[in-house]
């Protein structure tokens, strides 16, 4: 336009005169150029309709897509049935402006305009896609409103990038027309050179008429392109150009209505109180809004371009790669937790939402990441949790039992730590069942007036209620508790739970039954105590004396109270009880002991050991408690104690036995006995060790029974051990050691006897003993032998006898006397000449009789259950025959014709030193009817002698299953 209007600055003069020169030429000149301008116009003017009418269409497309935005918001905010039917119309109404664009399109944007057609049927089919979704409000709602939005900005770009290329196009037709002008206007002006100033004026304004308008329709559509829709072009007039610059403006308002700019999405941005990055899919940073910028306290140069891994905290989060290989496979990730790291090292916790971006070809070209600071909710989440744990903290730090309890059912909700301890239980024992369960192990709670219940108290009253219970421990133990309970009300004010505190008082509870019980004991002690107990002040001025004075020296209390103490008090002792007082004064509470002589009613003198304390209370007052006890038969009784000290030093001096005490191992005391055994002066002897005057082999067994007795283990208090004269020889010596208290400490007294011509006498009778035990078992050899030879004559004559009955006879007479025959074995055989192996008796007995019958056959068992019984010869013998004749009766009658069975023999001690024999069988069995005391049978009837009048016994028959004989004796004569 420069060059141009330097082409219009020619003089004024020359102008004139080329004007007048060429007058009819400038005329002409003048009708072409007008015709060609106007021609151009025209075309212009042609052009421009159909690029007015884009520009509505555009409009309007924009304003389809506002309303379908508006449509979606409400679509997702109300859920209203009707937003998909409103949005179907919109849809149709944008496909049919994309249709009329795509008629009126060039070739270059008809794809432009195929690929917008398709844009908006991908947004019609997510959004009746979405419409079935609109009770859902799911993260995938979310993904998918997201994908919805971008789309139409996709949408919005494609509307903006459309009106910039018809807005360009229009340019270039205005200034192709413009250069077209131009051209004309400088050929005029060349062929009218020397046209008149008229002509030059003429055509000057007549150009100005024209690039002027021109001039200002491309300034205002460079404006347009720079993103300045508020432009307008202040042109009324009413031919072509005119009409342009009106449809200039009416595209430039319309397009301030509809189009959304970049400062106008950058300030939705800026303005976004949530923290807001964009970035590109690797995880560069592209864009960030203010809201972050001043949370990271980072300027918005230092973040864009950075890798997005720069805004977090590492340590508590997840790599790059992790998150963002997860958004870009799903597309988007709602709440997700991570911490921002601030330029000055805060760690800030947020709460991440993030979805990708996709262009027009669904390639995803960024991800946009929103963050919400919740550093106030963590920090009420800690202070909530530290809240909790100090709560929890101090329930379980208090010594009280604290549970929570529902007062619609009385079932426990919570429980403190000290509850479980207390109450010996777990959690899951307690949680959910009743208070009256738990603690009353009852099926119902607490009834009024018997008992009080303070839970039923706080909801009557709405106020903190207190009791006193019993309850009962898991173990069944009773404790005594202090119950108070406090309301907790809920968000309407009414009580729906109580805290439940229990203390268990039953310590408190015996201590005051025991102070109860003190308190009695002392009132009983002081009305019956045989001391005398006295209360007075420090002038001696009685003001109460204890009855037993009565019962000590006559007075009745009432006689003595209101008196001077001294009154009565011996002369010569009053100062040093006097002495006594005084030295309690300086030193309360300190007790003094004294002894003195109370003058008695009937005016004998006693003698009182009195203890005294002095008591001095808040106001400074002074009393005297005095304990006074008499001790004048106590006095008496140590003088004759000291007679009879003297009498028994002179028994230890002149007794028969030698006497030494040993205190740590040391001869403390030896007697002149012990001087006169052992032969050692007593200054040779004193403060020795005792272990030295103890023959050698008996050393270590007198160290160690000593040790034993003065550390409090058993020892052995009587024993013999050999000493060492001071020639050198060995006594033998019988020791008898016991603890006693000597001069205060606890020392060993052993009292020692010489027993040399015990020892000898000892070994004379061994002697003896020795001869006599050979000839008793000698004797018992013999007999055994005479009984043996008896028994083979008895033997040798069966074989001369024909007669069975006879025969049967002389066995078991032979059984007979084998028995006792046994017995004497046994005895010349054991080592104790009066005793037998009982158990090993019965087994030699019995089988013999079993061979003696022939009856190992197999047929016959034998069943022995023996105590191992060491039994006298009177018991032996008579046990031994009782035992032969009923296992005979057996073996030959319980078991005809070859029977099997069993024969039972038990021998054992009951209680009390008594002994049971039972001899059975389970054969055949005898005859109810028979009585077995008075039968002709030999055998029975001497079983019968033998318990009853041998053994002292009873002797019992059981006939159940064969016959079982019961015989019960004492064991010891």
């Amino acid at each position: 336009m420069k060059t141009n209007e330097k082409s219009f600055k020619l003089s004024i003069g020359n102008k004139i005169f080329i004007g007048f020169s060429i007058l009819i030429v400038i005329y002409m000149g003048m009708a072409l150029s007008s015709y060609s301008d106007m021609v151009e116009i025209s075309t212009l003017s042609e052009q421009a309709v159909p690029l007015s009418s884009q520009l509505n269409s555009l409009q309007e497309f924009a304003i389809s897509t506002e309303v379908l935005e508006k449509d979606l918001d409400s679509f997702f905010i109300v859920n209203n049935k009707d937003n998909q039917e409103e949005a179907n119309k919109d849809f149709e109404k944008m496909y049919s402006i994309i249709s009329s664009l795509e008629k009126n399109a060039t070739n270059n944007s008809i794809t432009e305009f195929q690929e917008m057609e398709r844009i908006l049927h991908e947004i019609n089919i997510n959004f009746n896609g979405i419409a079935n979704l609109k009770n859902n409000r799911s993260g995938e709602d979310n993904e998918k409103r997201i994908l919805i939005y971008e789309l139409i900005n996709n949408v919005r770009q494609k509307n903006r990038e459309l009106l910039s290329g018809t807005t360009n196009k229009i340019q270039a037709n205005f200034r192709n027309q413009q250069i077209v002008i131009y051209e004309h206007t400088n050929i005029f002006i060349i062929f009218n050179v020397f046209i008149l100033m008229l002509g030059i004026f003429l055509c000057v304004l007549t150009s100005r008429s024209i690039s002027r308008p021109i001039e200002k329709l491309n300034d205002a559509t460079n404006e347009i392109g720079k993103g300045r829709l508020n432009v307008n072009i202040p042109i009324q007039s009413n031919d072509e150009v005119g009409k342009l610059a009106s449809v200039f403006n009416k595209m430039s308002k319309e397009l301030q209505k509809t189009t959304v700019s970049n400062e106008y999405v950058e300030n939705i941005i800026r303005s976004m109180f949530d923290p807001l990055v964009v970035a590109t899919p690797e995880g560069t940073i592209l864009t960030v809004n203010k809201a972050i910028c001043d949370m990271l306290g980072y300027r918005s140069e230092e973040i864009v371009g950075q890798p997005i891994d720069k805004l977090f905290y590492q340590e508590t989060t997840q790599s790059k790669s992790t998150w963002l290989n997860e958004l870009l496979k799903k597309g988007s990730i709602i709440n997700l937790e991570k911490t921002y790291l601030a330029k000055d090292g805060r760690k800030i916790p947020v709460l991440f939402s993030m979805s990708t971006m996709c262009d027009d070809k669904g390639y995803i070209s960024g991800i946009v990441i929103v963050a919400k600071d919740i550093t106030e909710r963590k920090r009420t989440e800690d202070l909530l949790k530290k809240s909790k744990e100090f709560a929890e903290t101090t329930l379980n730090s208090m010594k009280d039992a604290i549970s929570v309890i529902d007062v619609n059912n009385f079932r426990i909700i919570d429980v403190n730590s000290v509850f479980l301890t207390n109450y010996g239980m777990k959690k899951e024992e307690v949680i959910g069942k009743t208070c009256y369960e738990i603690t009353h192990k009852h099926t119902q709670p607490c009834i009024p007036p018997d008992d009080i219940c303070p839970l039923i108290g706080t909801l009557n009253t709405g106020e903190h209620s207190t009791a006193e219970h019993v309850h009962y421990m898991k173990d069944g133990e009773k404790r005594y508790i202090e119950v108070s309970t406090s309301p907790i009300m809920d968000e309407t004010g009414k009580i729906n739970k109580v805290i439940h505190v229990a203390r268990d008082i039953t310590e408190h509870k015996q201590m005051e039954n025991t102070l109860r019980r003190n308190e009695e004991h002392f009132r009983s002690v002081t009305e019956n105590v045989m001391d005398i107990i006295t209360v007075m002040d420090t002038y001696g001025k009685i003001s109460y004396i204890s009855p037993s004075v009565e019962r000590v020296f006559g007075y009745k209390p009432e006689e003595l109270t209101g008196k001077n103490a001294f009154e009565l008090i011996h002369p010569e002792d009053i100062a040093g009880v006097m002495g006594a007082i005084n030295k309690g004064i300086q030193d309360p509470g300190s007790g003094q002991l004294e002894e003195y002589r109370f003058k008695h009613k009937d005016g004998s003198w006693r003698v009182l050991e009195s203890m005294g304390k002095i008591i001095i209370d808040n106001a400074g007052t002074s009393e005297i408690i005095v304990n006074s006890r008499d001790i004048t038969d106590r006095k008496q009784a140590e003088e004759a104690r000291l007679i009879i000290e003297r009498k028994y030093a002179t028994l230890v001096e002149q007794g028969n036995d030698g006497i030494i005490i040993i205190e740590d191992g040391l001869l403390k005391f030896i007697n002149s006995k012990m001087v006169s055994i052992a032969g050692f002066p007593v200054t040779e002897s004193i403060e020795k060790p005792f272990i030295d005057f103890v023959a050698l082999e008996f050393r270590e067994f007198v160290i160690d029974n000593y040790k034993k007795r003065s550390s409090g283990q058993e020892a052995l208090n009587n024993y013999e051990i050999e000493i060492i004269s001071k020639d050198g020889k060995n006594i033998p010596v019988e020791i008898n050691a016991s603890i006693i208290d000597y001069e205060g400490k606890w020392a060993q007294m052993a009292i020692i006897r010489d027993i040399t011509e015990r020892k000898k006498t000892e070994r004379q009778i061994e002697a003896s003993l020795n001869e006599k035990e050979t000839l008793l078992k000698e004797i018992h050899h013999r007999v055994k032998n005479n009984m043996q030879i008896v028994s083979s004559l008895l033997d040798h004559q069966i074989q001369y006898i024909k007669d069975k009955n006879v025969i049967d006879i002389f066995t078991e007479s032979q059984n007979r006397i084998a028995s006792m025959s046994l017995v004497h074995e046994k005895l010349y055989r054991s080592k104790d000449l009066a005793k037998i192996d009982f158990y090993e008796y019965l087994n030699d007995l019995v089988a013999n009789l079993f061979q003696s019958y022939n009856s190992n056959s197999g047929n016959i068992l034998l069943n022995m259950n023996i105590e191992n019984i060491q039994l006298d010869i009177d018991f032996a013998i008579p046990c031994g025959l009782i035992i032969n004749e009923l296992v005979t009766n057996s073996l030959k009658y319980a078991f005809p014709a070859g029977r099997k069975g069993e024969i039972k023999v038990s021998f054992f001690k009951t209680h009390e030193n008594m002994l049971e024999l039972v001899i059975g069988d389970n054969g055949i069995g005898i005859s109810k009817d028979l009585d077995f005391r008075k039968t002709e049978s030999l055998g029975l009837h001497l079983v019968t002698i033998l318990a009853e009048n041998q053994l002292h016994g009873e002797i019992n028959l059981i006939l159940k299953g064969g016959t079982e004989f019961h015989i019960k004796f004492r064991g010891i004569k």
